[in-house]
């Protein structure tokens, strides 16, 4: 839940850079690295809850799987981003990009609250 709103809401940066529209090295230096670090902190959290999903036997492939599936959608939009961005300028494409993960977190949410995680008791030990 805390990577879709960090990830979503790094955009805002992106948009605040737009919406400043100076050309100061600090101000992009901070709104790229706030992005950087929301985008690698949300792929942690995505690796390790597809971790928890795939068997132990088919790890790779489903891994794989999933990983595909999740950059499907971004791969079929990034094509029509140059033509929104001509449309409505790169402040509003960036809120409307941060926009789109509401319903990601809601959903992010209503699987937390709906299926925990499973939790396997180790074996004990054996003393010899």
């Amino acid at each position: 839940l805390i990577g879709t709103i960090a990830g979503s809401a790094s955009h805002l940066s992106l948009a605040w850079l737009a919406a400043e529209g100076r050309s100061d090295y600090i101000a992009f230096v901070t709104a790229v690295s706030i992005e950087g670090f929301a985008y690698a902190f949300a792929q942690v959290v995505l690796i390790t809850y597809m971790s928890e999903l795939a068997s132990t036997e088919l790890a790779a492939s489903q891994y794989a799987l999933l990983t595909s599936l999740c950059a499907l959608p971004g791969s079929f939009l990034a094509g029509a981003s140059g033509f929104i961005v001509e449309r409505v300028g790169f402040e509003h494409f960036f809120i409307g990009t941060s926009l789109i993960g509401i319903p990601v977190a809601l959903l992010a949410w209503f699987v937390w609250r709906n299926h925990p995680p499973v939790v396997t008791a180790a074996e004990p030990a054996t003393v010899e």
